[in-house]
């Protein structure tokens, strides 16, 4: 059950622009946008954001390097708070409302040390009950050591943490550290999702408990095998941690080639690293071609969907991997055929 939401800080609570504040420093435009490439780029923004030195000090060696700069780096210094330029339509009302439904808010964020002057200014942030800033833990999304130092900080159970960022390579990263994450695109597909993914938690009644590099090969699998032999979806499988049980009816008995190709291709599929995300829809919405047939009777009008990069899609509430490079290796054990079942037997070696 999540007790816990955390928030990213840019463009989830607050709303921030380079551009707003940097073009006002130049008056060639070609030389604007080298600077913006240059300064605003992640690689030098990450390394304000993690703080391993004082930030006038990077702002400082910034101006050794680019001597040519010297003064613009020094507005950027001076201007930092400037770059934020307000809060997020809707977000302060969304969280007095979470907050008075009992729900505990935390933030996560990636900021220099400036970010006190921003809370000091925008008081939507001194709504959350505590933080963390990347700049005092010199960590930064979406390393999983930051989601973890946040719930070893504030003694939370990430199962019980739904997480929230503008970014998706911050979104998975909180799924790798085991929380629920929604991206963030406004307040109001925000609220509308958690609401879903809440009603969904409790409505859908999810007794199993996968281990989820097994899960997400079966889902994984499922889609090779209706690609490859034009079957359904597997109705009979039995997903454990040691080995996993799964039955597909076909008209014929797969060769031991087909069965090495089946191999083949899960383990390619495990190579790509695709990403595992996830969706809350109604029935009415549900994307094109996904069955509802299998569902439980029990299940709620609020769905979740589960997504394997472009190759497969399918409503789901277990337990599953961010990306499916974290599977493993996937190998098949035995096979078996009788009267129109083919059973697979397998494991996966995270």
């Amino acid at each position: 059950m999540i007790k816990n939401l955390i928030f990213d800080f840019g463009k989830v609570l607050v709303d921030y622009s380079f551009d707003r504040v940097i073009d006002g420093f130049f008056v060639d435009v070609e030389e604007r946008e080298q600077f913006k490439n240059a300064i605003c780029g992640p690689e030098f923004i990450d390394k304000c954001d993690k703080e391993d030195i004082p930030f006038e000090q990077i702002v400082k060696e910034a101006q050794i390097t680019y001597p040519q700069w010297k003064r613009p780096l020094q507005l950027f210094y001076d201007h930092y708070l400037d770059f934020v330029i307000g809060e997020v339509h809707g977000m302060r009302d969304l969280l007095q409302r979470l907050r008075a439904e009992g729900f505990r808010l935390y933030g996560l964020t990636n900021w220099c040390s400036v970010v006190h002057r921003v809370i000091e200014k925008f008081d939507i942030l001194q709504l959350l009950d505590d933080r963390i800033i990347s700049s005092e833990e010199h960590l930064i999304k979406p390393d999983v050591a930051i989601y973890q130092r946040l719930c070893e900080k504030f003694q939370l159970v990430p199962e019980e943490c739904l997480f929230t960022d503008d970014k998706l390579v911050n979104v998975e990263g909180a799924q790798k550290a085991g929380l629920q994450a929604i991206l963030f695109h406004d307040a109001e597909q925000y609220e509308r999702e958690l609401r879903l993914f809440l009603q969904t938690q409790s409505l859908n009644v999810h007794n199993k408990e996968e281990f989820p590099p097994a899960h997400t090969a079966e889902h994984l699998l499922n889609q090779t095998m209706v690609r490859m032999f034009g079957c359904e979806r597997s109705n009979n499988a039995h997903i454990e941690r040691k080995k996993s049980k799964i039955n597909y009816k076909l008209a014929s008995q797969p060769t031991e080639d087909q069965v090495e190709e089946i191999e083949q291709i899960m383990n390619d599929l495990i190579n790509e690293g695709l990403p595992v995300t996830y969706e809350f829809v109604t029935r009415e919405s549900i994307p094109a071609g996904v069955k509802l047939d299998r569902l439980p009777q029990n299940a709620s009008e609020q769905l979740r969907i589960v997504r394997i990069g472009d190759y497969d899609v399918c409503p789901c509430v277990g337990k599953h991997v961010a990306s499916t490079s974290e599977i493993g290796r996937f190998e098949i054990t035995s096979t078996s055929y009788k009267e129109g079942d083919f059973r697979i037997v397998y494991r996966v070696f995270p």
